[in-house]
């Protein structure tokens, strides 16, 4: 059943009588989802997202496609970008504007060859994220799927592997983890990891 399938990318293939299809990615998401439609290629007219939701979307070219949420501060909010990792041809760029308007960071190639930005609300407003090609391309083949997200993120976990059915114990390194507390000196890309 779908509602079965744990959230994450997978590879998918089909088969029929003509044999079998190269794989092809496919992300399932437990996210509120939405189809970005219209023209929001202006911060004015930026299509508004809630915190807790995915958007699958495509840019044209010379275009950046804007996006608005509410945030209250301190609020810790990761946006993923998946292109590259969907099989997009688009080399996605975020770029993230504050309440008073002003760019707060953009980011580029951080998971894998796709954009994750991680920031903590510095006020109480709404924010808008604009994501982009970074050179400016566009067209059908430059799809994406972002989430806004202030769900646990996992980095990474320590030991890396173990055997199955043990009761070995594991530390998690993330953000947002639930009873996470921050780790002195460990950080990616400037942001404290838990």
């Amino acid at each position: 059943a779908a509602d079965k399938v744990p959230p994450g990318g997978y590879e998918v293939t089909a088969g029929g009588g003509f044999g079998i299809s190269n794989t092809r990615a496919f992300v399932v998401s437990n996210n509120d989802m939405v189809v970005a439609a219209g023209d929001h290629g202006s911060i004015g007219k930026a299509l508004e997202l809630s915190v807790g939701s995915t958007v699958f979307g495509a840019v044209n070219g010379d275009q950046v496609n804007h996006y608005k949420f509410q945030a209250k501060k301190d609020q810790r909010v990761l946006i993923d970008c998946r292109a590259e990792r969907i099989d997009s041809s688009m080399d996605a760029t975020l770029v993230l504007f504050g309440p008073n308007g002003r760019k707060l960071r953009t980011v580029r190639d951080t998971q894998c060859c796709d954009p994750v930005l991680d920031f903590s609300a510095p006020a109480d407003g709404e924010y808008v994220v604009g994501v982009y090609d970074f050179v400016f391309r566009g067209g059908a083949n430059y799809f994406y799927h972002m989430s806004v997200a202030s769900s646990p993120w996992i980095d990474f976990v320590i030991p890396p592997a173990g055997k199955p059915g043990s009761n070995d114990q594991y530390t998690i390194y993330g953000r947002n983890l639930p009873g996470g507390s921050p780790v002195d000196g460990l950080s990616i890309d400037g942001t404290s990891l838990q």
